[in-house]
């Protein structure tokens, strides 16, 4: 009785972006809060460590976390973070996958995402994750196929300021649907080049791999990310589910958090007793 009290206690599930940091507490398979923050890189003592552990102050039964890190210059600093509140911290990487797939490597941010898709969508599917890069993973009959990786918006507009001496960079926070494709001056005609290259890019690669994989069968195609936390009608995540509501079945902007939820519940006995 002790043991099935200590597992149905609320626990911690966090996905370290290459810029961001998404959290959320989950107890008995139903998701209490979420919590957002910009990181950067950044490893001292920072805005985002404290805002993450003030999120985290009123979950006093909090005792496992379990995080999908792509940023490894981090994670150090979050399992000190974590310790502070007494929290039995695990990675992707160090429990068991049940996911069968015949790629060499699969990035835990992705693992999280096909677990997700898994959880909450039967079938075939493709999932598309919107972030600082932009991934497409493929799931047929059960099996992660493999898919493609892309520049996101971020990295598209810096890559232009980098390598181009007279071009400035947009941060992404600035890049948004133009009124018109023919920009004016040097910002709208960035906007409209990234953002509706990426448009353009987002269903190309979508065609192929349905020809490429399903061979014109019926699936779903799903679509995440943190820019589709935003509701506002004039955010850039409704800009974009207005532009591929045509080619997008539907946008969860939660898939990568439910998708870790349901690694945890798989392998939360091996939380039990450990102090990583």
């Amino acid at each position: 009785m002790e043991q099935v009290e200590h597992l149905n206690l609320p626990h911690l599930l966090l996905d370290v972006g290459n810029t961001k940091i998404g959290a959320a507490i989950f107890l008995d398979g139903k998701m209490l809060s979420t919590f957002r923050s910009i990181h950067k890189g950044a490893t001292s003592s920072s805005h985002w460590q404290h805002e993450l552990i003030d999120y985290l102050r009123p979950y006093s039964s909090l005792q496992h976390a379990l995080i999908a890190s792509v940023v490894p210059s981090l994670n150090d600093c979050l399992i000190a973070c974590l310790k502070r509140l007494k929290l039995h911290v695990r990675f992707v990487e160090e429990i068991p996958c049940s996911i069968k797939t015949s790629c060499q490597h699969v990035g835990a941010d992705r693992l999280a995402d096909i677990y997700g898709m898994r959880e909450r969508y039967l079938g075939n599917c493709i999932s598309i994750s919107l972030g600082t890069a932009l991934v497409f993973n493929v799931i047929k009959n059960a099996q992660f196929c493999g898919g493609a990786i892309a520049p996101g918006f971020g990295i598209a507009s810096l890559a232009l300021a980098n390598t181009c001496a007279l071009l400035s960079t947009l941060d992404p926070y600035e890049i948004k649907r133009p009124s018109v494709v023919c920009g004016k001056d040097t910002v709208s005609n960035i906007q409209s080049g990234i953002y509706y290259g990426t448009l353009g890019m987002i269903e190309k690669i979508i065609k192929e791999l349905k020809n490429e994989c399903f061979n014109h069968e019926s699936i779903k195609v799903i679509m995440t990310g943190g820019v589709f936390a935003d509701h506002s009608p004039s955010s850039l995540g409704n800009q974009l589910k207005e532009d591929l509501k045509h080619i997008v079945d539907g946008f969860d902007e939660h898939l990568t958090l439910i998708g870790l939820n349901a690694m945890y519940k798989e392998n939360r006995h091996l939380f039990l007793g450990k102090n990583t």
